[in-house]
């Protein structure tokens, strides 16, 4: 559900977004057909290596124990404490960013 939850607010937040929801069984077909700039998961839903080096940006929300969540921007990997909406939201646009200048360059 939460899932759904995240898809919806992006969405919401950021109309310019083509937001698919997939459970974890259905990620890696997905991800195949439909390409996504920025794959948002979690931590335990084990997606093969393969399927995160397929999207150039991931977020990794850690569910155990709070709100924590990892972001890869083009291979940058940050980790952050509670993470929130807001900082989701940021990297949903700095993902749209790096897609845009690789369209450009």
């Amino acid at each position: 559900m939460y899932r759904e939850a995240l898809a919806l607010a992006i969405h919401r937040n950021r109309a310019y977004c083509d937001v698919k929801s997939a459970d974890p069984e259905g990620v890696h077909r997905e991800v195949k057909s439909f390409r996504p700039d920025l794959l948002v998961r979690n931590d335990n839903d084990g997606p093969d290596p393969e399927v995160l080096a397929a999207a150039p940006s991931w977020v990794e929300v850690k569910y155990h124990d709070s709100m924590d969540a990892r972001i890869s921007l083009s291979g940058r990997v940050e980790q952050f404490d509670d993470a929130t909406l807001q900082l989701l939201l940021e990297a949903v646009d700095k993902a749209a960013e790096l897609v845009s200048e690789d369209h450009w360059q």
